[in-house]
């Protein structure tokens, strides 16, 4: 609660951030061509806005022709989780994953 910004702000949760992930994607035995972090930030403070997900995909597994673009397709937690579930070769864990 305090590490990921929620109870505190963005500058104590970016320097634990940066502590904490910097040295893993500079790791060459963490972060291998196989490596994929998905990075999320998933609320607002205003519940009358309708709340949208950051995320970025961080590691040497994203595809150099895909590094620094954005996409502004409607992603979901399902869909998070079939691209975990594809990439690993396992089964689907239900129906809303299927296809997403």
């Amino acid at each position: 609660m305090v590490n990921d910004g929620h109870d505190t702000n963005v500058t104590f949760m970016s320097a634990w951030l940066k502590f904490w992930l910097e040295p893993l994607l500079a790791d060459k035995r963490f972060n291998d061509g196989r490596t994929l972090i998905l990075l999320t930030f998933d609320e607002n403070e205003d519940k009358d806005v309708n709340n949208r997900v950051w995320a970025a995909l961080l590691g040497g597994a994203v595809p150099d022709h895909l590094r620094g673009t954005t996409d502004s397709t409607f992603y979901t937690r399902y869909s998070a989780l079939s691209t975990v579930q594809s990439n690993w070769g396992l089964g689907s864990l239900g129906r809303f994953d299927t296809n997403k």
